[in-house]
């Protein structure tokens, strides 16, 4: 049988191999002859493991393994691999198929020696670098995928610390926050599970500023990071705020879910780049400024309608306060303080004449306010002798007491010290007063009628209406004491590390709870995770939680509307509506025992007409019409003398009554009596007789709309024959 020839190529390169330099270290084996003679008297030895290897094949072995072995590292070093992977592919055809004769290489031909020419050496042109990968919009995942060590053990070895510096320059150089703000959450719940406590991980040195980094990008998004690092103007600024905790921390506490992120973080970027303070020792008013201005503020009272910004207000407070011309210590302040500075809607100008012009002390500023003479004409006929309603045309002409809030308050702001305009309606008409935080932190109120209900204002940073009750909370020191609320929030960033795992998340909100009770955040965080995750909790554990809640949140509206809501589906559709009626009057029993003689403040009628809107319903589920009219005959005879507080009674009762007409006109006779029983008609002065009246003319649409437009009319024209004798004594 005929062997296959050897492949030229295989054997030309295995003769390269051995003769290579390489080999040369390596001494080629010394064939021994087939037979050893020995001594006659020495006896031939048996091996014990078996059949002895001949010596010729031994060396045979040998010489393949060496011969391959040099291949292969000839092979390694070869530039382009791809001619001999080629060739090798093709082995087995050429094995399989005989070779055609290699045709006869004819003699080169004589050649004459040219003369010598000194060239200069051929270099060799290297090969063409292969060009390093572009990073991919993923990033490589592996690095986002191994947990970072946080442990004072594991963190300390060099390789797991310079993991958390790569982690973070790697988010920067690909934009993959949301694969960075994971890896954190999964590194830090892995953490907390073995410390189990808010003060162990917020004050551990790798994990502290990891938690608040997750903090921030769980608030400020991918989405928002791209564009700002995509910008040359803001890439920088938003890199520096990444590398420092405590800007990020600062600006994640006060953020709001209303605020435009990206915006108050460019405007925050813009501010720094004309002044580096806003980065250091005026960080919080730039904060303020930013989370203020992310939304168009416009001038009070300006004809111009002038549009204010964050850098010029800025400017404004950071000068004078290095001049040392403010009343208020904004250096002192956090960014909560000072958005009611910040946010003042007047005009530069009416800042620079405020603080050359009014001068009062910050703990006694009320004096602002009866500083303004009271303007009675005005208040009765409306008409209003201003010319651009500046404040030194206040000052001078006097005004009604929405110009008096106006000046004490805006006044106070121009100075550094945080205020606010506060209005409602009362026994005597709507009113405006003001409130400003005094030199121990507490909010302090001025020209404010004893027994009105709470009145309402205006948050700065998002434009909403709140509850003066508010400010009161701003007061107590388990509201808005600095550390508490910074403990609280961190054990509410820890929780949220937990969403998947709802009993350990549970443990951090109740320590949210504890750090900081009146925290309204931190319990509406709590009550959120009972309705997601509790909702088979028994009766008794729900009644519980909101008997704490309400407790300490009776006076947070937004709170009280959930708390209720949690009530509704969780305890009253297991109850008897006996029972459900039963709580629901000891609940506003409750609410009428908060008027505040104290604070001279009323009770809160957006809690006592919701508390009775919640009875009612449970009355007209069970079709019970002389229920209702119990409920609020009853709450009319209780809190009907109160103007206010009879047309909101008024109005709701009327709106169960008015879909029969014969029930309709039954009610309209039973408010008509309470109205001239308790609240009364004619007497008083301007202010009285105008709160009577507009008492009055609520019950006059109650007639019109049950049909009887006579009895409307006549109960309009009393009020217009009243008003026009108070107003010929007032003025």
């Amino acid at each position: 049988m005929l062997q296959p020839r050897p492949d030229p190529v295989k054997f030309q390169l295995s003769r390269t191999a051995l003769s290579s330099p390489a080999m040369a270290s390596h001494p080629q084996p010394v064939r021994k002859p087939t037979g050893v003679v020995r001594p006659p008297a020495s006896p031939r030895r048996r091996r014990k493991n078996g059949p002895s290897i001949p010596p010729a094949l031994l060396s045979a072995v040998l010489l393949a393994a060496f011969g391959g072995a040099a291949w292969w590292f000839i092979q390694s070093k070869t530039p382009d691999p791809a001619p001999v992977a080629d060739l090798a592919a093709g082995d087995a055809a050429k094995i399989s198929e005989p070779e055609a004769p290699t045709p006869p290489v004819p003699a080169p031909a004589a050649v004459v020696p040219a003369p010598a020419v000194a060239t200069a050496p051929v270099v060799p042109e290297p090969a063409p670098a292969t060009p390093a990968a572009e990073p991919t919009p993923e990033g490589p995942k592996p690095i986002f995928e191994r947990l970072l060590v946080y442990d004072t053990i594991g963190a300390a070895k060099k390789e797991n610390a310079t993991w958390h510096t790569e982690a973070l320059t790697l988010a920067k150089q690909t934009n993959r926050w949301d694969d960075y703000r994971d890896l954190l959450g999964r590194s830090l719940a892995a953490f907390a599970l073995k410390e189990g406590d808010t003060a162990s991980i917020s004050s551990d040195p790798l994990a502290g500023p990891a938690l608040i980094r997750h903090a921030f990008l769980s608030d400020v998004s991918e989405k928002v990071l791209k564009p700002l690092f995509a910008d040359e103007e803001s890439s920088s600024f938003a890199a520096w705020l990444l590398d420092t905790p405590e800007a990020m921390q600062a600006f994640t506490r006060q953020l709001d879910a209303k605020d435009d992120v990206e915006k108050a973080i460019r405007l925050w970027a813009s501010i720094a780049a004309e002044s580096p303070a806003a980065q250091t020792d005026y960080r919080e008013l730039a904060i303020a400024c930013a989370l203020v201005f992310d939304r168009t503020i416009k001038v009070d009272q300006d004809r111009y309608a002038e549009k204010l910004n964050g850098l010029s207000r800025f400017s404004y407070y950071h000068d004078n306060d290095v001049a040392g011309k403010l009343t208020g210590k904004i250096k002192q302040m956090s960014a909560a303080d000072l958005v009611w500075v910040v946010g003042v809607p007047i005009s530069q100008k009416e800042l620079e004449w405020a603080l050359k012009k009014a001068d009062f002390r910050r703990k006694s500023w009320g004096q602002a306010y009866g500083s303004i003479k009271y303007d009675m004409e005005k208040a009765v006929t409306g008409k209003s002798e201003y010319d651009e309603y500046t404040f030194s045309e206040i000052q001078k002409k006097g005004g009604i007491c929405s110009d008096q809030a106006y000046f004490s308050a805006w006044t106070a702001c121009a100075h550094g010290i945080p205020a606010a305009i506060i209005g409602g309606d009362g026994a005597r008409g709507p009113h405006a007063w003001m409130t400003w935080q005094a030199d121990d932190g507490e909010w302090k109120f001025s020209g404010r009628f004893s027994g009105y209900p709470a009145g309402d204002s205006r948050n700065p940073q998002t434009g909403q209406s709140i509850s003066e009750e508010e400010f009161l909370r701003l007061s107590d020191k388990k509201a808005s004491n600095p550390p508490a609320v910074l403990k609280a929030k961190q054990a509410l960033w820890i929780a949220d590390l937990f969403r998947d795992q709802p009993e350990r998340a549970a443990v951090f909100l109740t320590e949210a709870v504890k750090a900081a009770p009146r925290l309204t955040e931190a319990s509406a965080a709590l009550l959120a995770h009972w309705v997601e995750h509790r909702s088979t909790a028994t009766v008794e554990e729900w009644t519980g939680l909101l008997k704490d809640l309400r407790k300490n949140f009776r006076d947070a509206e937004s709170l009280m509307d959930d708390a209720n809501e949690a009530e509704e589906k969780f305890v009253f559709t297991r109850q008897e509506s006996t029972a459900v009626m039963k709580d629901l009057r000891r609940e506003a029993r409750k609410v009428g025992d908060t008027a505040g003689p104290e604070a001279g403040v009323a009770t809160d009628l957006g809690r006592l007409t919701a508390g009775l809107r919640r009875q009612a319903e449970v009355f007209k589920a069970n079709k019970d019409a002389d229920g209702i009219r119990s409920l609020y005959r009853r709450a009319l005879a209780d809190h009907g003398s109160d103007a206010a507080t009879f047309k909101a009674l008024a109005k709701d009762y009327f709106a169960y009554c008015k879909a029969e007409a014969e029930t309709a006109l039954k009610a309209c006779r039973e408010l008509e009596s309470a109205c001239r029983r308790s609240v009364g008609r004619g007497k008083g002065d301007w202010f009285d007789v105008t709160s009577q009246n507009s008492a009055w003319r609520v019950v006059a649409e109650c007639y019109r709309a049950a049909g009887d437009g006579g009895k409307a009319d006549l109960i309009v024209r009393d009020c217009d024959s009243r008003e026009k004798a108070a107003k010929k004594k007032a003025i």
